[in-house]
C-alpha cells in the first residue's frame, strides 16, 4: 500500500510530463507503433517459453499458456513489490500446485532459474557497454561506482551459488539453522538441475534483450526521432542497469531519467 501511495504521488507530480506524452502520442507514426505492439507480443511469448524451460530445468512441465500468464501476473505485481525483480517469485504458486501438482519448492527453484538467467543476460549485455562508455565519456563517469558495486555483488552471488552446489560451509550452516530449506536446496545440486534447459532459458533471455533494443529503436522512430543503433544500445543498457538496481516501482521515473540522461 505504501508503494502504491508512492506511485500515485509520482503520477500526480508528473502531470506536466503526462500532458506532453499525450501530445506526442497524437503524432505517433502508426506503422512503427504497430510494429512496437507486435514486438511486445513477441516479448511476452519468449518470456512464456523461458518459464517453460525454467520448469523443465527442475524436471517439471507447464504449458506455454501457463508460462505466459505466469509471466504477465508476476511482472504486474513486481511493480508494487519492494525489489520486485526477486520478490515476485513468491506469488501465484498455488495455482501451479493445483493445476500441475508442482510443490512450492520446485516452483521457487524454477523461478530462481528464470530470475538468474534474466539477471545474467542483462548483466552480460549491459555491464560491458556501460563500462566502456563510462571510460570514454565524462558524463557517464559516475556510473563506475555502481558498476563496481554491481560486480562485487555478482562475485558474491557466484561464491554463494558455488558453495551451495559443493555443499560447503554455507550450505551446512543453512541446513543446521533452517532444516526446512533442505528440499529446496537439494534441487540445485548437479544431479537434479538440467543444465541444457538452463542454457536454453539463458539464450531466450538474451533474445529478450535483443527484442528490447529493437523495441527502443522502434519507439524512437514512432516519435519521429532518428537515433543511431549505438545510441539505442547504450540507452537500453542504462535502462537495464536501472531496472536491476531500483528497489521500488521497477524503476519508474528512474528509468526515464536514465534514458534521458
Amino acid at each position: 500500500l505504501l508503494i502504491l501511495m508512492f506511485a500515485i504521488y509520482f503520477l500526480k507530480e508528473q502531470q506536466t510530463e503526462i500532458g506532453k506524452l499525450r501530445e506526442s502520442l497524437l503524432n505517433v507514426d502508426l506503422f512503427w507503433l504497430s510494429l512496437g505492439i507486435l514486438l511486445v507480443l513477441l516479448l511476452v511469448l519468449v518470456q512464456g517459453i523461458m518459464y517453460q524451460r525454467s520448469f523443465k530445468a527442475v524436471n517439471e512441465s507447464i504449458s506455454l499458456r501457463t508460462g505466459i500468464f505466469l509471466f504477465l501476473k508476476r511482472n504486474t505485481v513486481s511493480v508494487v513489490l519492494p525489489a520486485g525483480l526477486i520478490t515476485n517469485m513468491f506469488f501465484f504458486n498455488k495455482g501451479l500446485e493445483r493445476q500441475y501438482g508442482i510443490d512450492s519448492d520446485k516452483s521457487y527453484a524454477a523461478t530462481s532459474v528464470f530470475t538468474f538467467v534474466s539477471i545474467g543476460s542483462a548483466l552480460f549485455f549491459a555491464l560491458p557497454i556501460i563500462f566502456v562508455f563510462a571510460l570514454t565519456h565524462t558524463l557517464f563517469s559516475n556510473y563506475l561506482l555502481p558498476i563496481g558495486i554491481g560486480l562485487v555483488i555478482i562475485l558474491l552471488l557466484m561464491l554463494v551459488l558455488g558453495n551451495l552446489l559443493r555443499k560447503g560451509r554455507l550450505f551446512r550452516l543453512i541446513v543446521q539453522r533452517f532444516p526446512r530449506a533442505v528440499p529446496f536446496l537439494s534441487l540445485f545440486q548437479d544431479d537434479t538441475l538440467k543444465k541444457s534447459r538452463i542454457v536454453q532459458a539463458f539464450l531466450l533471455s538474451c533474445a529478450v534483450e535483443i527484442i528490447g533494443v529493437v523495441q527502443l529503436y522502434v519507439s524512437l522512430r514512432a516519435l519521429g526521432a532518428n537515433a543511431d543503433i549505438l545510441t539505442v544500445v547504450i540507452g537500453y543498457a542504462v535502462v537495464l542497469f536501472v531496472l536491476m538496481t531500483a528497489p521500488l516501482l521497477r524503476g519508474i521515473g528512474a528509468v526515464e531519467l536514465g534514458l534521458l540522461y
